[in-house]
């Protein structure tokens, strides 16, 4: 299913996740490594398909402060429609406390708006972006951490549904 939606995206939006051209057999790897790596990936669906994504990276630690890298894909088509600002909102309330992170290209507008939507640090490494978002107070007990392999939603669980879809 994600791989799926990975090969649905178009030249530019993978230039863009990947942060480089990536051919379909190593968005197939790419799929292969998530368990390894402990990677959860938050998916919103469209017609039963798969149509935006977040991966969350395993918790790693920074200067003594849990990290999460977060990676954002949304099919072209479904692009502007705030997928991804319900899977930043989603994704950001399952990781909390932990610190978020997102790394992107300069010239990737889309996603340097929606981390200053959020209210993230935004800082010029070189030729790309760094966006911190800092954790708020603890709430409940967060379940997702302890889920296996993926963690799926439904595009009404995120945001209401458009009729142009």
């Amino acid at each position: 299913m994600y791989l799926a939606h990975l090969q649905r995206l178009d030249r530019k939006t993978r230039e863009q996740r990947f942060d480089h051209a990536i051919c379909d057999k190593a968005l197939e790897v790419h799929c292969n490594t998530l368990n390894k790596y402990e990677t959860r990936v938050l998916g919103a669906f469209i017609d039963n398909k798969m149509r935006g994504t977040c991966e969350i990276s395993k918790r790693f630690y920074l200067n003594c402060q849990p990290v999460r890298e977060l990676a954002f894909s949304v099919e072209a088509q479904f692009q502007g429609h705030k997928i991804g600002s319900s899977l930043m909102k989603k994704s950001l309330r399952l990781i909390n406390p932990s610190t978020a992170m997102i790394y992107c290209q300069l010239s990737n507008i889309g996603m340097i708006a929606l981390a200053e939507k959020f209210n993230a640090n935004i800082t010029l490494k070189r030729d790309h972006v760094v966006c911190k978002f800092r954790h708020k107070q603890k709430t409940k007990k967060n379940i997702f951490l302890n889920s296996n392999k993926f963690e799926m939603t439904n595009l009404s669980d995120l945001v209401s549904i458009n009729p142009h879809f």
